[in-house]
């Protein structure tokens, strides 16, 4: 493939101006500076075609390199830089509106100590369940920030202040440009080793060397932020919000698969990064409790050993590789650099595995899954079958003119084309009603929902969605109504079970409740919300034996659960065993920050022992909690709540709840 100069620099000119379009609809909605469009503009492109680049100069010195791969990744370094361009959002899925707190002057004051211009924040709506709070920052013409709404309803006001900081650091720092490296600057290097050794080992190494140097700066650019975000809000502040956040991540935060995992993970684990802080902290903003040390060292001491091991693997790989000239190449090595490099992913993943299955198994249908797999078996023996007619057709009228295998894949891509608009239409119908439920506009989720096709809407998995968004939106009669129907076609769906007991504990329906919830751990043995709302039904109808064991089985299927540990501390307040229970409660608070269940039962405790004057404020976040979350079926507790507010006296028995 000949290539000249020219040819180069229009490329060049072509995705800066892909870049500028890429770009240019969220920086005209923030009305960017022009320079600095131009600039990412220029940036990305350079960095896009620096493999084609690195080809173009081999060349000219006479260094045969592959082209194939030269396209390729240019291709991957393209779409990379191009992605880069625009924010870390779609604006279907996120709202300008920001929670009803004064977060804007503190925003303002947060971008004067960073000395930079005050990003577009939106905001992302959680959707129930064990959701991560997360931030992102992105958008090289126009830095934009995007926060989960979980960081502004489970935090505190200062909290959240703190991991906004955070956010910002990432715009102070440059990180933004820095981490854009990765990609191009890998892809360069495969390049450059394509001229002298075998394309399959260039990629591996490649890789390896893209894993471990983009964990490498990812982390020390993760560090460097919390620094620069405590120095601002403070480390006692910063440490605080460090510790909720990973409290809620979907990764443990202790056993010897989380310190495995965490050890060449991109991003420190939750006992490094508030070590590191604690150390960096000035003595009068340290933290209230001591940040254990042991862990810190022994992750520490894994990412060294990690480190080392990545780096003795790459200098192994690179003295034993065969050069191009001898057209060899041990297939061992390569294949053992992919392994390496894809194990950080391998062990974050199964660390993960745990709490990301828990929401699958409750929807997944055994049923379904066969359904699909017949479905795409019939598929494909249909358009073989078509294929293979129209040949023997087209062969038995002696049409010799006529290239039979090409008609043929013809039908065969026409089949496919047909599946493939088929399928998009359906996603269409379906991230409509995943965007206005994402926008909490549960009505027109409900509206667009009765217009999904009928296939969907058959679907148990949407039929479940479109009842809790009922639920949410008010219509609680239409959400059982829909559920129980739900569960009399498809008895066994887990997470419509779980639903209807936690409405039916509610509404005060407590055998119904029980028989559920029974249900429900018969099912998903391993889930602790089954067992966490079987242990809550008990202790309605004053089972505690019976809830003591249903909750023990809980922390059993996760010891980082906090609704669990909340239900714990209510049965050992139930049992008047207060030192227990305030153990209990705060490891509670501790693995669910912010939770409505949490923080209704530390309010409900607080009565008990204090009085409903000096527990005024822990009812009204627990109140504010639950009014904020639109998917928590908790109207019992709040009327409790509510009740014992306008009551405004010492409580001298522990009500049941």
């Amino acid at each position: 493939m000949a290539m000249e100069l020219p040819q180069l620099v229009l490329a060049w000119l072509a995705l800066a101006g892909c870049a500028v379009g890429a770009g240019w609809r969220h920086w005209s909605a923030v009305a960017g500076a022009v320079g600095r469009l131009l600039i990412a503009a220029a940036y990305s492109a350079s960095l896009a075609i620096a493999p084609l680049a690195v080809w173009f100069g081999m060349r000219e010195a006479a260094v045969v390199a592959s082209w194939n791969l030269a396209l390729s990744l240019t291709v991957l370094s393209s779409l990379r830089m191009l992605l880069g361009m625009r924010p870390p959002y779609t604006l279907a899925a996120t709202s300008a509106e920001l929670p009803k707190r004064d977060i804007k002057a503190g925003v303002d004051a947060l971008c004067r100590a960073f000395g930079i211009q005050m990003p577009e924040i939106r905001v992302t709506r959680s959707l129930g369940g064990p959701e991560m709070m997360l931030g992102a920052v992105g958008g090289l013409p126009a830095p934009a920030v995007v926060m989960s709404d979980l960081i502004y309803h489970r935090l505190s006001p200062e909290e959240s202040q703190a991991i906004l900081a955070h956010e910002l650091a990432h715009i102070a720092n440059r990180s933004l440009w820095i981490l854009a490296l990765r990609v191009p600057l890998s892809s360069m290097l495969i390049v450059a080793m394509s001229g002298y050794f075998t394309a399959e080992f260039s990629l591996a190494f490649g890789f390896a060397f893209y894993v471990g140097a983009g964990t490498l700066l990812s982390r020390a650019i993760e560090q460097d932020c919390d620094r620069r975000a405590a120095r601002v809000v403070g480390f006692r502040r910063m440490i605080s919000a460090l510790a909720k956040i990973h409290a809620l991540h979907p990764a443990p935060n202790s056993g010897w698969l989380s310190v495995l995992a965490y050890a060449m993970a991109s991003h420190p684990s939750r006992s490094t990064r508030l070590a590191l802080l604690d150390r960096a902290a000035p003595v009068g903003d340290k933290p209230d409790h001591e940040v254990p040390a042991r862990v810190f060292w022994i992750q520490r001491g894994l990412s060294l050993t990690a480190l080392l091991l990545w780096l003795v693997l790459l200098i192994v790989a690179w003295k034993t590789a065969a050069p191009l000239s001898r057209r060899i190449d041990v297939q061992l090595m390569p294949l053992l650099l992919f392994f390496v490099a894809g194990m950080p992913s391998i062990l974050l993943s199964i660390a993960m595995r745990r709490r990301t299955d828990r929401i699958a198994n409750r929807v997944r249908t055994r049923r379904r899954a066969w359904k699909v797999v017949l479905l795409g078996f019939a598929v494909f023996f249909a358009a073989l079958i078509a294929a293979t007619a129209i040949a023997f057709a087209m062969m038995a009228a002696d049409e010799a003119k006529m290239d039979t295998d090409f008609w043929a894949w013809v039908v065969v891509a026409t089949l496919f084309a047909i599946g493939a608009i088929w399928c998009i239409r359906s996603f269409r119908a379906q991230r409509s009603v995943y965007a206005a439920l994402r926008q909490h506009d549960f009505p027109k989720a409900l509206e667009l929902g009765a217009k999904l096709p009928r296939r969907l809407a058959r679907r148990p998995s949407w039929r479940y969605t479109l009842g809790i968004a009922a639920l949410a939106a008010g219509d609680r009669t239409r959400a059982v109504a829909d559920l129980e129907q739900l569960l009399r076609d498809v008895p066994n769906f887990r997470a419509g079970i779980l639903a209807l007991a936690a409405i039916y504990l509610d509404e005060g329906r407590l055998d119904a409740a029980i028989e559920l919830a029974e249900q429900a751990t018969r099912l998903l043995p391993k889930d602790p919300d089954a067992w966490c709302s079987l242990a809550r039904a008990y202790e309605r109808t004053d089972r505690l034996e019976d809830a003591q064991r249903a909750i023990e089985q809980a922390l059993r299927a996760d010891s980082e659960d906090g609704s669990a540990w909340g239900v714990a501390a209510l049965l050992a307040a139930r049992r008047e065993d207060a030192e227990s229970a305030q153990r209990l409660l705060e490891k509670a608070l501790e693995h669910g920050p912010g939770s409505p269940l949490v923080l209704f039962i530390q309010a409900k405790l607080a009565v008990a022992e204090r009085g409903v004057n000096e527990s005024r404020e822990l009812i009204e976040a627990a109140l504010t909690a639950i009014e904020v979350n639109p998917f928590a079926v908790m109207k019992t507790e709040t009327n409790e709540l509510s009740a014992l507010t306008m009551a405004g006296r010492p409580s001298a028995d522990l009500p049941s709840g």
